[in-house]
């Protein structure tokens, strides 16, 4: 014998249900948020609370056991908001934008977007005329992060050379963590500096940024990063010679104390001048297209 199917008026009072358990748990997480918060003020934390290596776990997880006709897409972008929200429990947070020379307004809307999907609709985001004033928000204003054009070797005004200064803020994230594949190829991308270092979430990339105290090539340079172990590539360049410095991403997190930063600095016959981390980022996750509706 068949079940009798559920009468619309029996579904919509178990929706009804589960959007009290939802908000009950919601409201539960948020306590436990405030007690992290009051923790971390005990033991004298200050600034940006942000971890987006915690952050990417959290939704690496979630997207792993993740089934059924709901988009993962759609998971990921409810908990990058709540995960925002939840942050600016702990303490203040602000975003400074800008989203390099291109002044088409489609370009600085997509940026602009970028931004504001990522950190939620309630975040205070202000747009700044260089990519100086952003860091220098940054580094001057607790609890800021900035919002800067993805580096490489097309940018019109490399903006990276900024954190080489003692003390300069770093790169902590790229956007967006999770995108989905639609066949229209990847994304617009940003990356998030704060004034923190990054962490490492399992799945990294680490920027290398590299002085000169000589002339020599791109090629030689990926070859001085394998010798002493670090797998990447230059991405970008600004200079010649003994007057240039280069970025380069390589995969793995790399500590600011890591070893193979001095091994780099002392390869390659003196020509390398120095070797420091200037940040890195999750491994951003690809997720599949929507299913078709039926």
């Amino acid at each position: 014998m068949s079940a009798v199917p559920a009468s619309l008026e029996d579904l919509r009072r178990e929706i009804d249900d589960i959007d009290a358990r939802l908000h009950d748990l919601l409201m539960q997480r948020a306590s436990v948020v405030e007690q992290v918060g009051a923790a971390k003020a005990l033991a004298g934390s200050a600034g940006v609370f942000m971890r987006p290596g915690r952050e990417a776990q959290i939704l690496r997880r979630l997207l792993a056991r993740h089934q059924g006709s709901l988009p993962a897409a759609t998971v990921a972008a409810l908990w990058r908001t709540l995960m925002t929200e939840f942050l600016r429990m702990q303490g203040p947070l602000d975003v400074a934008v800008w989203p390099g020379s291109d002044e088409r307004t489609v370009a600085m809307l997509a940026f602009w977007d970028l931004g504001r999907s990522h950190f939620g609709p309630d975040t205070p985001m202000m747009l700044h005329d260089s990519a100086h004033q952003a860091i220098r928000a940054v580094s001057e204003r607790p609890g800021v992060v900035a919002v800067l054009p993805t580096p490489d070797s097309a940018e019109v005004e490399p903006w990276w050379p900024l954190l080489f200064a003692a003390g300069a803020p770093r790169i902590v994230a790229r956007l967006p963590f999770a995108w989905r594949d639609d066949g229209g190829g990847r994304p617009p991308s940003a990356v998030v500096v704060g004034a923190f270092e990054a962490e490492a979430s399992g799945e990294d990339h680490a920027y290398i940024g590299i002085g000169l105290a000589g002339s020599t090539s791109r090629t030689r340079l990926t070859g001085l990063l394998e010798q002493v172990g670090l797998d990447g590539h230059i991405v970008a360049t600004v200079g010649e010679g003994a007057n240039s410095v280069h970025l380069a991403e390589v995969t793995g997190h790399v500590a600011a104390d890591d070893r193979r930063l001095q091994s780099l600095a002392s390869a390659g016959d003196g020509v390398v001048d120095r070797a420091l981390v200037l940040g890195g980022f999750a491994s951003q996750m690809v997720l599949e297209p929507a299913p078709p509706r039926a």
